[in-house]
């Protein structure tokens, strides 16, 4: 069935006139109070259906003018209130459509405007007059509903503006390097404290937000300010506050660009790590060239002599650690024995040279353990 907008008039009369009935409901059948309400409710939905059918401006106004008629000084009832918070309710839920498609400006009007009628109804709900008795546990449920929907009016207000923020940001930026050849580093810094704000305005309010905010910082320090520690920073805090989401936003291009850039830095590391590690063990290799030596020659003459000259040669600490057999039937148990006896642990100091030894040490004996895989 098509809503004809030029009905809005009289819908916005029949809800003024259901509403002026609410007194008289306690003294009426069942039946006629039921009637009624479904009625308020085909017409609140008949008139929410027409005013989406205009423009985002006569929208709101439309949406105004219902719940200013429903929330005049009257006493509260579920035919004044209930009409007014389903409209708010739809400002609320236009605000987020609009938003969804980037359209910050309209979703900020929807938002203000739902704002304030959420205000109007918890006024007229709270001070508009007295209660009718009959309609005190439906006022109650109302109120309740109303700080609920203003709470996600002030969280949603928090995203947009936030979204705005970084979009601007991103904005001046691109405009920046599209010019000439000299980057604008007040233009950078600005941007910077603009994606700041954007953190602050969604910190506890909206992960994603908050997540894509902190990716956008930690780009701008990483490919502009060609600061690496600030970068690692954010980036961790944005990839922290992803993974927390569900589902995690895997093909979203932000977060994309953060995971990314972690694994570099991450890789990174382990790199610095490895050169650092390989720096020490150079003087430590060639102090212990002898013994790696006389190993060496006692592997190639098989694996038992190799398991006898350890434990002749370089006992393990543990005086608890014994020599195994090395007979046919337990050559491979023997070479898993001599390795646990034999790995480095964290009683032993990187890099010394009773830890380099047992490194090169493992190394003989997995290269022992491979052959007897499978057997």
């Amino acid at each position: 069935m098509r809503i004809c907008p030029r009905k809005l008039p009289l819908w916005l009369d029949a809800l003024q006139w259901q509403a002026r009935a609410a007194p008289y409901m306690h003294a009426k059948e069942p039946a006629w109070a039921d009637t009624l309400l479904k009625t308020q409710d085909d017409t609140t939905e008949a008139f929410r259906l027409a005013i989406s059918e205009l423009t985002a401006e006569t929208e709101r106004a439309w949406a105004h003018k219902l719940v200013a008629s429903l929330t005049l000084p009257s006493a509260p009832s579920p035919l004044t209130a209930g009409p007014a918070t389903d409209i708010t309710r739809h400002l609320l839920h236009q605000s987020v459509r609009f938003m969804e498609q980037e359209d910050h400006a309209h979703s900020l009007s929807y938002l203000l405007e739902a704002q304030k009628a959420a205000a109007a109804i918890g006024l007229h709900l709270t001070e508009g007059g007295p209660v009718l008795e009959h309609f005190a546990p439906e006022i109650l449920e109302l109120q309740g509903e109303v700080e609920e929907l203003q709470q996600d009016i002030e969280r949603h207000l928090s995203i947009c503006e936030s979204t705005k923020v970084r979009v601007q940001a991103d904005q001046q930026l691109s405009d920046c390097m599209l010019g000439d050849d000299s980057l604008d580093m007040d233009i950078v810094w600005q941007a910077v404290d603009s994606f700041k704000y954007a953190v602050v305005l969604t910190r506890e309010l909206d992960i994603e937000s908050e997540a894509r905010a902190l990716s956008r910082l930690a780009m701008l320090y990483l490919q502009v300010i060609k600061d690496e520690e600030k970068a690692s920073h954010y980036t961790k805090r944005s990839v922290v506050l992803a993974l927390s989401l569900y589902p995690v936003p895997v093909h979203m291009p932000w977060y994309q660009d953060v995971i990314r850039e972690l694994q570099k830095m991450q890789n990174a590391a382990t790199q610095r790590h490895q050169e650092e590690w390989h720096r020490k063990r150079q003087p430590i290799l060639e102090a212990l060239k002898d013994e790696l030596q006389a190993l060496r020659k006692a592997s190639e003459q098989g694996t038992h002599k190799l398991i006898a000259h350890l434990y002749k040669h370089h006992a393990p600490q543990d005086p608890t650690h014994k020599e195994p057999s090395c007979d046919a039937d337990n050559i491979k148990k023997a070479v898993l024995t001599a390795i646990k006896h034999y790995h480095p642990d964290k009683s032993m100091k990187e890099p010394d040279q009773r830890y380099v030894l047992h490194e090169e040490i493992i190394k003989l004996l997995n290269e022992k353990h491979s052959i007897f895989k499978g057997m």
